[in-house]
């Protein structure tokens, strides 16, 4: 009987055992369901917001760029002459001097008035001045002595009851000046020894056809001071790249000299001590 009642009174201790756990249960997924139901509508509400800020953003920078192309319209407009084009004249020119012809369109110019084409050197003050000639009744041309080793500025400006004049302006290098680029890797045995040199070339636009290079050679200095040359290898399907590798332990210097077509040669060193080592084309 004893044992019957010690039975009775443990099933109903773990009933009411189970009965909290159930609620306690019960209340933590309550809680938990809450959480995550607040968790996804704040979600919601990011994702919401952000989207919003997108489109704003988005309509802002098409505002923009809107504002961008009608101020460029307006001033287009504005500009009284069109962009100056410069033509070299191969006949004329020489490896170190060019002559341009630099020519352009007046859209209005008053009559009777001079247009004076003035360029110079862009590290000299003083400006050589042409007297424009009238080609048609709206466009002119202007003949320029350019220096190949130095770069230029220009401005235009017309005399007469409206005086106008343009802003200073580069004369584009590429239409007066042989121009090459390349880059160059090496590899050393840890201790200050060359072990491995490569070399890219690549020809830069010209507008004259002698300012094409013909070949380039490396000047290799080793370390018993013998000097040998070896000629880079021009690409097979390009014109205007050219590629060396070298193999050593006893390079000393290394130097590339580049051969135009009109015999002019350029020489600077690239190892170890690299002129303008911040300026990979010259």
């Amino acid at each position: 009987m004893i044992e019957e009642n010690s039975i009775l009174l443990l099933v109903v201790v773990l009933e009411e055992y189970m009965e909290k756990n159930v609620k306690i249960i019960g209340s933590v997924l309550a809680v938990s369901i809450i959480l995550n139901m607040f968790s996804i509508s704040l979600l919601l509400k990011v994702r919401e917001q952000s989207n919003e800020y997108y489109y704003l953003l988005h309509q802002m920078n098409s505002d923009l760029n809107q504002v961008m192309v009608e101020l460029n319209e307006l001033k287009e407009e504005n500009e009284w002459i069109s962009e100056v084009e410069f033509i070299p004249n191969q006949k004329l020119s020489g490896s170190n001097e060019v002559m341009l012809s630099a020519e352009w369109v007046i859209k209005e110019l008053e009559s009777g008035a001079t247009i004076i084409f003035a360029y110079k050197p862009i590290d000299e003050n003083d400006w050589t001045e042409v007297e424009a000639k009238k080609v048609t009744t709206s466009s002119f041309q202007a003949s320029l002595v350019i220096d190949t080793e130095r770069e230029y500025e220009y401005q235009l400006s017309s005399t007469g009851d409206m005086q106008r004049g343009t802003e200073v302006m580069e004369i584009p290098s590429h239409t007066y000046k042989r121009a090459v680029s390349y880059s160059s890797e090496y590899g050393d045995n840890g201790r200050g020894k060359l072990t491995s040199f490569e070399i890219w070339l690549e020809q830069n636009e010209v507008q004259i056809s002698f300012f094409k290079v013909k070949e380039a050679r490396l000047y290799v200095t080793r370390e018993d001071g013998i000097v040998k040359d070896e000629e880079l290898i021009k690409g097979s399907d390009s014109d205007t790249y050219w590629n060396l590798r070298m193999e050593g332990n006893d390079i000393h210097k290394v130097e590339l000299e580049v051969e135009f077509e009109d015999g002019y040669k350029k020489k600077r060193e690239i190892y170890p001590n690299e002129e303008w080592i911040g300026d990979k084309s010259w």
